[in-house]
């Protein structure tokens, strides 16, 4: 689950088992785990996902999750500021153990790590091709500037040509 920086909504971009009625979709909270996930930066595990105190469903998420107990939910770190929220479940009710939460941390950092990376590249592109559309209205703005110079040089020229020729015609 990333945030939308946009909006500020959570949007699933992957689950399995794979759901199509969940990628993509938006999501708007201001409670439960994935929020103070997001908000504290840490890690937060329960034996029990349906009973723990914080647990704070949307009613689409609630049959989907159905079957899940023990659950550890991991932020995505970026540089100073969280992105998202890897969320693991069990079938079965058990604690987490020290090293499985750490190998998941882990693979959050990476995970972390590397959509920022994708997440910059997708903006960069953006941002380049906003420059160059930029880039190009001043082109053209530059080339008229241009020709009405010329014009102008031009047109200038043609009309002090008359009084000199008749100076120059007085003078011989």
């Amino acid at each position: 689950i990333l945030i939308d920086p946009e909006t500020n909504s959570y949007v699933y971009r992957g689950c399995y088992p794979y759901d199509q009625d969940y990628i993509g979709r938006h999501y708007q909270i201001n409670e439960g785990i994935m929020f103070n996930v997001i908000n504290s930066g840490d890690v937060y595990t329960t034996e029990d996902l349906f009973a723990d105190p914080l647990t704070c469903f949307i009613p689409e998420e609630v049959e989907y999750l159905k079957s899940v107990s023990g659950s550890i939910f991991l932020p995505f770190h970026s540089q100073d500021r969280t992105i998202g929220v890897m969320h693991v479940g069990l079938v079965e009710k058990r604690p987490f153990s020290h090293d499985e939460i750490q190998l998941l941390t882990t693979i959050a950092e990476i995970a972390g790590n590397a959509l920022d990376r994708a997440l910059l590249l997708e903006t960069l592109e953006q941002r380049i091709a906003q420059r160059t559309h930029d880039l190009s209205l001043a082109n053209e703005q530059l080339q008229e500037l241009d020709r009405l110079k010329t014009k102008f040089i031009s047109d200038v020229s043609h009309e002090l040509r008359t009084p000199i020729t008749n100076i120059n015609l007085y003078l011989d």
